[in-house]
């Protein structure tokens, strides 16, 4: 991958925490994001067990929240598990007073709104870069639409390197449509260095915007997850779990609807689902739970948010883990089964065709193919009943070693020894 490979990475390993204890060589990390914990997701706790472990190795993280206070409140917090925080949506509150209710087109409503954004990220970046003037700063986002191109225009002000993130949505969706393609390569172009989160998403930035500052980093695992080990329930039935909670994004009207066909076929499978549903489509899971209830009884169970050691428990006493979703970058759940050796019946999208490719217990269907999502999660199922699954061994623990938080912090590590140099 030319000058962003992972050649010397083990050279990067404790380079950073070795140079920046030191007040005039600190290495100020800025993270652009929209939400941050206690916000619930996947990004978000992912984004948290990244930067601690980033701040535990001499990196001071400063993370900057653009949600409004409507959507997520943070109580004026200034800190979230030790973690510094800056609510850049609340400074701007005051200048966009006469907007609300001025009658203008909500397009232009909006510019000046991202007008706001810009500036109050560059001054709260500026303020701190005034608080540490003998330090290194660096800027990083997540999503390299919205936010990113948010952080590019933050980091073009202020001449500071810029390393963009690409995660699931932002590519999945944001790719296939003009608008946003249009802004990820402008952000591209802008970035000391774009960071994806698989090769799909490598191979495609590189091609489309030909882009050569781009390198994958694939999430690690939740290093609490990783004592949990699979072991088939029992013999005689299948227990199907998905934690996707209710998204149009996670396909779960498919894997119900694939459910749902296969209790029709009269194959002993039960299905228990748990998470949010998404914003503004609670009344159409709320009607869809109530039918599938309803008609299929105790074979399906609903649960919303589950704390994360109740949801690895559900995980690994069930027999499949389920996911059709539409788009990932690295999804956490997903990544948790493999290191549990699970069996998996997913889409071929994110980080599975990279690691997880002719596995035997890890079956694959075209992302956005509800008959071919069918057709795995049958195939899957008839297999476990009657003995033939077999879970690959040496690629689990291969897997395990793989996703290690150890890794995913060496290689930002070694990234931020190269932004830096």
């Amino acid at each position: 991958a030319g000058l962003w490979d992972n050649s010397g990475r083990a050279a990067g390993i404790g380079a950073i925490s070795q140079t920046c204890c030191q007040a005039r060589d600190m290495l100020v990390l800025h993270l652009v994001t929209y939400l941050f914990p206690p916000a619930q997701g996947g990004l978000e706790m992912r984004m948290l067990r990244l930067v601690r472990s980033l701040s535990q190795n001499g990196v001071k993280v400063i993370v900057h929240i653009c949600a409004p206070p409507e959507e997520y409140d943070y109580g004026g917090a200034t800190e979230v598990e030790g973690i510094e925080i800056r609510l850049t949506a609340g400074n701007r509150a005051i200048w966009e007073e006469p907007l609300a209710g001025s009658g203008w087109p909500k397009s232009l409503v909006a510019a000046e709104r991202r007008r706001l954004d810009f500036l109050s990220l560059r001054s709260a970046i500026a303020r701190e870069m005034t608080r540490f003037p003998d330090s290194k700063h660096v800027i990083t986002s997540n999503f390299i639409t919205t936010i990113g191109f948010l952080a590019a225009t933050a980091a073009e002000d202020l001449g500071l390197p810029h390393i963009a993130c690409v995660v699931g949505t932002d590519y999945s969706r944001g790719f296939r449509n003009p608008a946003e393609r249009a802004v990820m390569g402008m952000v591209a172009a802008q970035a000391t260095c774009v960071v994806t989160t698989n090769g799909e998403q490598e191979r495609a930035i590189r091609r489309s915007f030909g882009a050569r500052n781009v390198i994958t980093i694939h999430s690690a695992v939740d290093a609490q997850a990783l004592p949990y080990r699979w072991k088939r329930a029992k013999a005689g039935s299948v227990a199907l779990f998905s934690d996707g909670g209710y998204s149009h994004k996670k396909g779960t009207q498919v894997l119900l609807w694939s459910f749902g066909k296969l209790r029709e076929e009269s194959l002993p499978v039960t299905l228990t689902i748990c998470g949010n549903s998404h914003a503004g489509q609670q009344p159409y899971w709320r009607d869809l739970r109530s039918d599938y209830s309803a008609r299929l009884g105790t074979h399906v169970k609903f649960f919303d948010h589950v704390a994360l050691p109740l949801v690895w428990d559900l995980m690994s006493a069930s027999d499949v883990y389920c996911s059709a979703t539409l788009g990932e970058g690295c999804s956490a759940a997903r990544v948790a089964a493999l290191c549990m050796g699970m069996p998996i019946v997913t889409t071929r999208c994110g980080e599975m065709p990279d690691v997880a490719e002719g596995a035997g217990h890890v079956r694959l269907a075209a992302p956005g193919d509800a008959t071919a999502y069918l057709a795995e999660l049958r195939r899957a199922s008839m297999d476990l009943l009657e003995g033939r699954l077999s879970v690959d061994s040496p690629r689990v623990e291969a897997w395990r070693a793989h996703f290690a938080p150890s890794r995913e912090l060496g290689d930002w590590q070694a990234l931020l020894r190269q932004v830096t140099a």
